[in-house]
This record gives C-alpha cells, sequence and structure tokens, in this order.
C-alpha cells in the first residue's frame, strides 16, 4: 500500500486538490487501496477534505 500511497501524495502534492472521482482515474488501482491511502494521508495531517474536495495541507515543513 505504501506505493499507492506515495502515488496519490504525489498526485496531491502536484494538484493541490483532487475528487475521488478524478484521483480514481489517474491511479490505477482498485478505489479500496486509494482510500485507504487517503485515510492514510489525512491521519498525518497531509491532506485534507472540504465536501468531495481533497486538499494537500501546504506548510512550511513539506
Amino acid at each position: 500500500m505504501s506505493s499507492v500511497k506515495d502515488e496519490v501524495e504525489r498526485l496531491m502534492k502536484e494538484r493541490g486538490w483532487i475528487t475521488f472521482n478524478e484521483l480514481l482515474k489517474l491511479v490505477n488501482r482498485p478505489a479500496p487501496e486509494v482510500n485507504d491511502a487517503l485515510i492514510e494521508l489525512m491521519k498525518e495531517n497531509k491532506i485534507t477534505r472540504h465536501g468531495r474536495y481533497f486538499h494537500y495541507v501546504r506548510n512550511s515543513l513539506n
């Protein structure tokens, strides 16, 4: 799952924000794996969710 998480994080850094459906189109993995990666990134406070959009948290540490 680490590779899925890394790929999701890379896409989030590049785009800044994305919807789950767009993410599924870009990441060629099953939806449960992508969802698990998003949950892990949210636990690490690297992304936030606002409605249907996921936003990458940009701060001085990243």
